[in-house]
């Protein structure tokens, strides 16, 4: 008697071609007796992922507070004694910027994703016998 079996992973329509016509087969004889047997199966699958991402965000400034009449603001005497000596030195503590306004607010972001996958398999089995007699 004789078999063939096939097992391969399929990626590409033509291996797909290919592989359809595979079969096992069986067949043998003994006393005036014959027989064959062959079967063939298929199985295909199909996946399929998809990614859905939702995102929603907002600012909002709630109040603004700002310094009045900031030209009249006068300079500590400690502060002014350290300006007066060692310029750099006030620089380094204080800085050159000058704050005159302050906004509070509020923010809010969200997001979400939503993911899906969807597999589709099917399979085939064909199965074919004789027998004979002599």
């Amino acid at each position: 008697g004789t078999g063939t079996f096939y097992t391969k992973t399929i990626t590409t329509s033509d291996e797909m071609s290919t592989m359809i016509d595979s079969m096992s087969q069986a067949e043998g004889s003994y006393c005036g007796f014959s027989a064959s047997l062959s079967a063939s199966y298929m199985e295909t699958s199909e996946i399929s992922t998809n990614s859905y991402d939702f995102l929603l965000g907002h600012s909002q400034v709630t109040d603004n507070k700002y310094i009045r009449n900031a030209q009249n603001l006068e300079l500590r005497d400690d502060l002014f004694t350290i300006l007066q000596s060692d310029p750099d030195k006030f620089i380094d503590l204080y800085g050159i910027m000058f704050l005159n306004n302050m906004a509070e607010g509020k923010t809010f972001f969200g997001s979400t994703s939503v993911k899906t996958k969807e597999v589709q398999s099917t399979t085939d089995l064909a199965v074919f016998g004789s027998f004979k007699a002599r």
